[in-house]
Order: structure tokens, then sequence, then C-alpha cells
């Protein structure tokens, strides 16, 4: 089965005119900005954060997606992956505390053990619930970049326009072109 999305000129294969390659040339160029991402202030502030944009900035430039049209939304990726990150070793530490206080069962009476494996697993649940919500919103950002990207190619005209008569000329030339005095 054929790939029927849209892709850009310098993937496109077969037969085309070269009114219709020049039509998608200057779409293509039309939907393009000349000024490349510059990181963001909240993302220089974070060293992880930081990491992120720079790998992104790095991989999106190689298809040539480097532009500022994307550096706002880039860069609240990059902070949600931070923070991400963060949540993340949270949890491992929190289970790590659930562990050691298992190992420590027999050194506590019961209902301090088990107040106390209620209050860590409390916790581990409250950061898998933040992880999560992280995860759903950094899937949202993912998810309006792709679309993001297509949109842009779908924007990119397939075929030249063609120039349909208006007004009295289309009624001239639906009357046989022919001019009545």
């Amino acid at each position: 089965m054929p790939d029927s999305r849209p892709k850009p000129l310098s993937l496109v294969r077969g037969h085309r005119t070269n009114a219709e390659l020049d039509a998608r040339a200057a779409g293509e160029k039309a939907l393009t900005t000349a000024e490349k991402m510059q990181m963001p202030r909240s993302v220089r502030a974070s060293k992880e954060a930081s990491a992120h944009w720079r790998r992104l900035r790095k991989v999106l430039g190689t298809v040539g997606m480097d532009e500022a049209f994307y550096e706002n939304v880039l860069g609240r990726y990059c902070l949600l992956l931070a923070e991400h990150d963060q949540l993340a070793a949270e949890r491992a530490l929190r289970h790590e505390a659930v562990d050691d206080l298992r190992d420590r069962k027999d050194e506590m009476d019961f209902p301090d053990y088990v107040e106390r494996l209620q209050t860590l697993a409390g916790m581990v649940d409250a950061t898998d619930r933040q992880i999560a919500k992280k995860r759903d919103q950094l899937l949202a950002i993912e998810r309006e970049n792709l679309l993001t990207v297509q949109g842009k190619l779908r924007a990119i005209p397939k075929k030249p326009e063609e120039k349909k008569p208006s007004g009295i000329e289309a009624f001239r030339q639906s009357r046989g072109g022919g001019v009545s005095v």
C-alpha cells in the first residue's frame, strides 16, 4: 500500500511537471523561516533541560526543522523532560527507602513499621501520579509537534493553482466567449 502522507519535495517520487515542482518548492520555501532556534532563558537555567535542548536541536537541525518557530514548544518540552527525569530519580529513591524499611522490619514495632510503610507507599503513589501527568504532557507535545510538521507539509500546494476567470469574463466564456454589442 503506498504511503499517502504528505512529503517534502525532496522525498517526492514519480512524474511531476515542472510547474508542479516549482509550486511545491515555492510553497516549502514560503513556510520556512531564516531564523534559527535560540535556547529560552528558562531552559538555560536547568542543566538537564539544556542538555535535552542541545540534543533535540541537533536532531532537528539535521532535517532542517531547527527554526525559531519551534523554540517555545521545544523549550517547554525540554523542561518537562527534565522534570520527568527528576521525578523518576525521586521515585527510585523512595523505592530504595521502602526496601530499606523492609530490611529493618524486625527492628521496629509492627504498628510503627506499618505506619512508615503506608507513608512511603503514599509518597511513591503521589510520585507515580506526577510522573504519569508529565508523560501525558510530553506525549501531547510530541503529538502536536508531529501534527505541526504534517500540517506544514499539508499546507504546501501540490499542484499549481489554475487561474479561473471571474466576474464578467467567466460569464462571457460560459456564453461561448464572444463579445456582443
